[in-house]
């Protein structure tokens, strides 16, 4: 059930920033497992506050359920104002030539913990007996961020796999390029309130509500699990994904400085301290 109660304003207007997706059809690639529910549940009741409902899809909430009325849906609302929230878009943009294109970006050594404690849960035989180091060093680029943005030139498999057998630095220029010439607003995970405050200026949208912890993950191992000779054994592995994080964070961090210093932002920050203390009891947490 939506939580309309609450709201804090977005500030965008009091700098000059125009809303860049308000008018545009948005695909939101949310690539991330932790903190898209998140974010798709509280921009979803900020778009039914500002009485632009109709907008709105996603079928983490089940509009619509099936991913191929989701698609025919999007495709009839071309050219209009909506957005379409979902975790499983990679390569869909290449259908949808005329679309804006937003999402978030995670730590990319966390993301991969997170992503391996996921599949050990969900989809065991895609880890086997592989403990985290051996799956990362064997799998795991074909999980990062930079796999999830080189594969966005179509959705076949064989497009999939030509992306897999990149070189890992080739893999990440490829998924560089693309980001920096379609994305047109992101945010950053690790930055919450500052993203969910962010999308919103994006989205022309004048509040949002505090968010609510994903508490889907219960069981999920915790980060304790986790040494820091295995966190940087990872982020070595991965240092091509991490270097591509790291510019796109000084982006965000660059161009919404107005709001990172606003009080508006503070409130919000404030408000949300529960949400953020309560998700770290879920598994690997949001941040």
């Amino acid at each position: 059930m939506s939580n309309l109660q609450s709201q804090f304003p977005v500030p965008a207007g009091h700098f000059g920033i125009a809303p860049r997706l308000k008018q545009r059809s948005v695909l939101f690639h949310a690539v991330n497992k932790s903190g898209s529910l998140a974010l798709a549940s509280v921009l979803r009741d900020a778009y039914e506050h500002a009485g632009r409902k109709s907008e709105y899809m996603s079928r983490y909430f089940g509009i619509p359920r099936e991913e191929e009325e989701a698609i025919r849906r999007f495709s009839e609302q071309l050219d209009r104002p909506c957005i379409w929230i979902d975790h499983n878009l990679v390569g869909l943009h290449a259908g949808f030539p005329g679309a804006a294109c937003a999402t978030t970006l995670r730590d990319p050594v966390r993301r991969l913990i997170s992503c391996y404690f996921w599949l050990q849960t969900h989809h065991p035989h895609q880890v086997g007996d592989l403990d985290i180091i051996q799956w990362v060093r064997a799998k795991g680029r074909h999980h990062t961020l930079s796999y999830q943005f080189a594969c966005h030139e179509g959705i076949q498999q064989k497009d999939k796999l030509r992306i897999q057998q990149l070189d890992p630095l080739e893999m990440a220029s490829k998924a560089e390029a693309w980001f920096d010439g379609n994305v047109v607003a992101f945010g950053i995970t690790e930055f919450f309130e500052e993203t969910i405050m962010a999308l919103a200026c994006e989205l022309g949208l004048p509040s949002v509500g505090v968010w609510r912890p994903d508490t889907r993950n219960k069981n999920r191992p915790k980060w304790t699990l986790i040494t820091e000779d295995m966190r940087l054994e990872i982020a070595a592995a991965i240092h091509y994904d991490a270097e591509f994080y790291q510019r796109q964070r000084s982006k965000f961090l660059e161009r919404y400085q107005f709001l990172i210093k606003s009080d508006a932002l503070s409130s919000y920050r404030s408000a949300c301290e529960n949400a953020r203390a309560e998700q770290e009891n879920y598994g690997a947490g949001l941040k």
